[in-house]
Order: structure tokens, then C-alpha cells, then sequence
């Protein structure tokens, strides 16, 4: 996959967003066991208390006035000037189609995928041009992803099913995500496609009103997981979409019928995100019967996945 590497302030070449091979980290169920406590004693009382309502779609949302939102989009202007230094992804879609890049309702993705932080939304659209021209390059830099901008090879990974969105809600209305990756077993599926399917349906549901306020939920379901199968640098990556992608990750909920493979799955995600979204993945193990999540307002998804939490 080629990979554009912007230039930074020092002449430097930035490392590409999607790394070549995953991180050298211990990846062990003892690691992820000391991580999940560290991680929620570096909150404070009123995050913790901010992030366990999240979780359990109790918070309240915030959708601005017309006049907040115009503020918020006028401050991410003024930050995106005073960040943006030299030659990047995102100065190339500045000059490509600048209307793409300062259309409202394409920032207010970022604004509102990280609570109306305007700092953290003017860093998510660099990752997310940095990211997407690794993808898709220059052609669909500053153009929607649509089905059929997909190669026939991407087009087979969406088709497969691995990543989908539910065709309801939980009952906070966040959309609700599932990622099955023991279908990309012997599926042909390269990383880089599987990354251009994950990135093209992810997109897809950011970009509907309800889901870029409310957020989202994924249910990653561990079944006939086989770990030495496992395309561990393709999940490790789609773990980093977090940092790219401008949507509401609400809470994740890691449902493991393999406890072995499992635990290492949920070691890749906790080495890539930061306290607070460590807090918020949920690991169960059980045996395949019936998942029911109506503890995290998930309920309807009882009879989809077949799986019941130890």
C-alpha cells in the first residue's frame, strides 16, 4: 500500500498512520489485566462518572444551538490555521477541492464526534485526510467513499459481512456496529482491503445525523476464532480508526467464546487507545447461546450473535 508521508516543521518525514507491522508490545493476558485498572485510575471522579454514563446511554447529548454550532465552526477554522504547518494530506485537499474540506456539515462530524472539543476535532481531520489518502490516495481524498468507488476485492470484504451495521438502535439511539473477523478467514482479504471495507462502512454510518450525535457501540464477536489465523496487523490498525474516523465511540463490547485468542484480541485494542477509551471496552467470555447486553442498552441484540456472558 503506498503510503503519503507529509513533511513536518523539521523536514522529518511523518511515519505513515497505518504502520507496517504492529508494535513491538508484550501482548499477554496479564499486560491487559494491569491496563484496565491503571487506565481508570488515571480519571478523575467526574470522568469516571462521565464515561460509566456513556456507557450506559444515560448521558446527556449535546446538539447546540444554531449560534453554538456556528461558533464551534469558526473556532476550528482559527485552529486548523494556527495548526497546520507545511505540506500535509490535508493541505493537499485544501488545494484539491476546498470546499470539501470546509463544508459545515463534513466538520461538524469532527465537532461532534469529540463533544464540541475544538483542539481534538482540528487534530481528528488531519489524521482522518492522513489516513484516508493511505487508503483510497489522491483520486477520493475529498470525495464521499461510495460502494462503487470500491475495488471488486473491497467490494468482496464489505459483501462478506465481517464489519456491519445492525438495522436498529440500542435504546440510547446509538448505532450499534458488529466485527466478526473469523469471516475474513480464508477469505483472500488483504489487510489494506480489509482496512478500505472497515473504512468505507464506518464512514457510511458516521455520516447519518442521528448516529453523529448519538454515537456508537461495537460488538466485536469472537467465534471459531482461530489466533494464529488472525490478521492481528489488520485489527490492530482498525483499532487505530478511533484516532481517525470522526464518530462517537460510546463503548465496545468484546464477546469471547475463544478465552485464548480472545484475550490477545483484547490486548490489540487496549495498546491502542487512551484512558478514558480503555475504560470503555467491555470484555465477555462464555459459551454460545444467546448474547444479551440489555445491561449496556443493547437489547436487541439478543438474537442475532447467539452468545451468553460468564
Amino acid at each position: 500500500m503506498d503510503c503519503f508521508h507529509p513533511v513536518s516543521n523539521a523536514g522529518s518525514s511523518t511515519p505513515p498512520f497505518f504502520s507496517t507491522k504492529l508494535q513491538n508490545a508484550a501482548l499477554n493476558e496479564k499486560e491487559v489485566a494491569a491496563d484496565a485498572p491503571s487506565a481508570m485510575n488515571q480519571l478523575s471522579t467526574r470522568e469516571r462518572e462521565l464515561v460509566m454514563f456513556e456507557i450506559h446511554g444515560v448521558n446527556q447529548v449535546t446538539t447546540g444551538s444554531t449560534e453554538f454550532q456556528q461558533e464551534k465552526l469558526r473556532s476550528l477554522t482559527t485552529e486548523l490555521a494556527a495548526t497546520v504547518r507545511g505540506k500535509s494530506a490535508f493541505t493537499s485537499a485544501q488545494t484539491q477541492n476546498p470546499q470539501y474540506t470546509i463544508d459545515p456539515d463534513f466538520r461538524l462530524l469532527f465537532l461532534r464526534s469529540t463533544d464540541w472539543n475544538v483542539k481534538e476535532s482540528a487534530q481528528l481531520m488531519l489524521q482522518f485526510f492522513r489516513a484516508k489518502f493511505e487508503l483510497f490516495g489522491q483520486s477520493l481524498l475529498t470525495s464521499r467513499v461510495t460502494f462503487n468507488d470500491l475495488s471488486p476485492e473491497v467490494q468482496k470484504g464489505v459483501r462478506l459481512g465481517f464489519i456491519q451495521v445492525l438495522p436498529f438502535r440500542d435504546t440510547a439511539g446509538r448505532a450499534i456496529v458488529v466485527f466478526i473477523p473469523s469471516l475474513l478467514e480464508n477469505s483472500g482479504t488483504t489487510t489494506e482491503d480489509m482496512l478500505r471495507a472497515a473504512w468505507y462502512t464506518i464512514m457510511s454510518a458516521s455520516a447519518d445525523i442521528e448516529t453523529s450525535m448519538n454515537g456508537l457501540v461495537v460488538i466485536h464477536y469472537l467465534t471459531k476464532l482461530e489466533w494464529s489465523k488472525l490478521d492481528r496487523r489488520g485489527i490492530w490498525q482498525i483499532a487505530k480508526f478511533q484516532q481517525c474516523l470522526p464518530y462517537k465511540f460510546r463503548a465496545a463490547h468484546i464477546c469471547d467464546t475463544n478465552t485464548h485468542g480472545g484475550s490477545f484480541y483484547h490486548a490489540i485494542f487496549i495498546k491502542t487507545l487512551d484512558a478514558i477509551s480503555r475504560v470503555r471496552i467491555l470484555y465477555h467470555s462464555g459459551e454460545t447461546r444467546s448474547l444479551n447486553l440489555t445491561d449496556y442498552q443493547s437489547p436487541n441484540t439478543a438474537h442475532t450473535f447467539g452468545f451468553t456472558p460468564k
